[in-house]
């Protein structure tokens, strides 16, 4: 996904419900956002495609290998402080970013965004657990087959085919959560509110993308949708008196010639 904006690291705090201006109450996750940087630009030139990468989960130096350490030197000033995660993200161009950029405050609120992390492991289950299976009987002479998943192949092949919902590893899977909306951002904790849930435990990492791009003069990441509806209301007020006024002075200057012209046939009738 090409875009001109990059993606928000934040980690998991939990849930909890928040009421907003409006008066309306939502069910929130809370997310701690990361300070990321990035790190490195690869250019159609060099490289053959344009792109960014980014930094996060910040680390003492002493904690990465030389090679990584020196991967970061550019983009790091301070030389005790390392990033151990690093994800690219292809742009539409990459000289508009700047080495060392923070790029932690790219969200707004009241926007639409995709909300990217991997989901609770829950182990080895059983079918039951794992897809939902109705389960066997459970009376009349049934032992031992009421949560098992019984026959699963035919006889003729007398093999199981590849893709047969069977036990195994349940959960621990890359999640992608699509059209979660960001209801409130409190910018000096750092700590923005997602509606409805978010894939992972507490203490998780997920990655928020922007999923539409907003007008280039828009720069306050506080911006909420109440704020721009008074605006838009102020403007269109201020519209309408600015007609009211006009047609105003069009009807008196129209009345102004009318008189004049009256005066003037009177002079000439006389």
């Amino acid at each position: 996904m090409k875009t001109s904006r990059l993606f928000v690291v934040g980690r998991k705090m939990g849930m909890t419900t928040i009421n907003t201006d409006s008066g309306s109450r939502h069910g929130v996750t809370l997310l701690e956002i990361l300070p990321s940087k990035v790190i490195s630009k690869k250019t159609i030139d060099s490289d053959g495609y344009e792109a960014v990468q980014v930094g996060y989960e910040s680390c003492p130096s002493t904690k990465l290998s030389k090679p990584a350490l020196g991967h970061q030197q550019k983009a790091i000033s301070d030389s005790d402080i390392a990033y151990k995660s690093l994800t690219e993200v292809q742009v539409e161009d990459s000289s508009s970013f700047d080495l060392g950029q923070d790029v932690s405050s790219y969200l707004h609120i009241g926007e639409k965004v995709t909300v990217i992390g991997r989901s609770k492991g829950k182990g080895f289950t059983g079918v039951m657990k794992r897809h939902n299976f109705k389960g066997g009987a459970s009376s009349h002479g049934a032992r031992g087959v009421s949560r098992r998943p019984l026959s699963a192949g035919a006889m003729g092949p007398a093999r199981i085919f590849p893709g047969q919902k069977m036990p195994g590893r349940y959960g621990n899977f890359v999640n992608v959560q699509r059209n979660s909306e960001v209801i409130d951002w409190d910018m000096d904790n750092g700590i923005v509110a997602i509606e409805g849930s978010v894939p992972g435990g507490r203490g998780s990492l997920v990655r928020i993308y922007p999923q539409q791009e907003l007008p280039s003069d828009v720069e306050d990441p506080t911006l909420k949708i109440e704020e721009s509806k008074e605006e838009s209301k102020t403007a269109e007020d201020t519209k309408a008196v600015e007609v009211k006024e006009e047609s105003k002075t069009a009807e008196d200057t129209k009345a102004v010639e009318v008189k004049e012209e009256s005066k003037e046939k009177k002079k000439d009738a006389n």
